[in-house]
């Protein structure tokens, strides 16, 4: 045990301010989201020198955002709704990923994710409301990617509804935010084109040439 930990010690010694810092954070349990929120007496209390907590500041500090939208969403939810769901969300550079290349996230997964909880499941049933659908989606990506995002902001605009069953007017929906980062707000007015649950809003490709003719 003695000789083990003298490994660890020897082999965190010789790491460099990075890589000892991050495992410094690990081993306390500490994902990149809450850095952020982490002052200098609270990283010295972690036991992070000078040279740690300056790589760790420089490295949490090299952030980008990226966001991606899904529009018209036929969801069967509460028995059917048209949805906008509008994620965005802050990453480190530099970090091991789920990438396609050059360090960057693919979001394709992650989108994945938002369209599994669009729908009902049996963990999220149909009635279940949206604010608790968007909460659980979030927590799932910040719980997912949390040695490489920092924040994340979901945004699920659902489309107003009045039948003789539902009397829901206006549109309305449900923003959650976790971390650093500013929530995610498009236009809330006229931010649908049609009902996808009714119409089927597939648009035509222009050609090259019909392009360049739009610009005259």
């Amino acid at each position: 045990m003695f000789l083990v930990a003298l490994l660890v010690l020897v082999t965190t010694t010789h790491a460099s301010p990075l890589t000892s810092s991050l495992a410094l954070l690990s081993k306390h349990n500490i994902p990149h989201a809450q850095v952020v929120y982490l002052d200098a007496q609270d990283l010295r209390s972690l036991g992070l020198n000078l040279s740690q907590r300056l790589a760790l500041r420089q490295h949490i500090s090299n952030t980008q955002d990226f966001a991606f939208v899904i529009s018209h969403f036929n969801s069967t939810r509460q028995w059917g709704k048209c949805l906008n769901i509008v994620i965005k969300y802050r990453y480190v550079l530099g970090t091991d990923a789920n990438s396609t290349g050059g360090g960057y996230l693919d979001y394709r997964e992650m989108r994945e994710m938002a369209l599994k909880v669009a729908q009902p499941t049996e963990q999220l049933p149909m009635e279940v409301q949206w604010e608790a659908i968007n909460t659980v989606l979030v927590e799932q990506i910040m719980q997912r990617y949390s040695s490489q995002i920092v924040a994340v902001s979901s945004l699920i605009q659902v489309m107003a509804e009045m039948n003789t069953y539902i009397d829901e007017p206006g549109n309305h929906g449900s923003i959650v935010t976790r971390g650093d980062i500013s929530p995610t707000n498009e236009p809330w007015i006229n931010n649908f084109r049609y009902d996808c649950t009714s119409q089927n809003g597939t648009v035509r490709r222009l050609s090259t040439q019909q392009y360049d003719d739009t610009l005259q």
